[in-house]
């Protein structure tokens, strides 16, 4: 889980740990499509979404805006966005398709999975872990991204709800805490 959190904070360019951390959502996800059980829907919604999302992901290499990545990515979207409503552990999910939808430049739905995700964890009662902090984490990274194309009365509210999504995920891993000062995607929240 530290690979699969550590790759989706940081993003990975290198083919060998591009392939790792596929690897990693395919374990991942392998586990998720066993606890969907029965649900053959879902989980074949699943299957196919990570399918057309690991072939996305293996066209990274020219870009992310390359146009295959985006076909593919834009295939496996819906089929990803059914699993994570039907997934009993949803964080995995919720991360990967929040980051497709960031490689995609559609940082408002990239924000609206992971809120989902936080709101799904709170409706099923889960105690707050690190799963938690991952996905506040990245809600930082967003808020923070979008913040800097907004327009100025949007701006504020969306670094402060950058802030409060960081300090939320500090509040549960500490050791996040240090991410602020060399993340690229919040580093200017620590600067300001």
């Amino acid at each position: 889980m530290i690979l699969l959190s550590t790759g989706i904070v940081a993003g990975y360019a290198g083919t060998r740990l591009l392939k790792k951390m596929t690897d990693k959502f395919l374990n991942e996800f392998e586990k998720i499509r066993k606890d969907m059980g029965e649900e053959k829907e879902n989980s074949e919604n699943l299957s196919s979404g990570i399918g057309l999302a690991t072939l996305a992901l293996s066209k990274t290499a020219k870009g992310p805006q390359e146009a295959d990545f985006v076909a593919l990515a834009n295939s496996a979207i819906p089929k990803l966005e059914k699993a994570l409503v039907h997934s009993s552990s949803s964080t995995p999910v919720a991360i990967f398709l929040a980051r497709l939808y960031r490689w995609l430049q559609k940082l408002p739905d990239a924000i609206r999975v992971l809120e989902f995700a936080v709101d799904k964890r709170k409706a099923e009662g889960k105690t707050q872990d690190r799963e938690d902090a991952i996905i506040f984490f990245n809600l930082a990274c967003y808020y923070n991204m979008q913040s800097r194309e907004g327009i100025d009365p949007l701006r504020a509210d969306l670094k402060k709800k950058a802030r409060a999504a960081f300090a939320a995920s500090v509040s549960v891993c500490p050791e996040f805490e240090a991410d602020i000062k060399t993340d690229a995607d919040l580093k200017d929240l620590h600067d300001e």
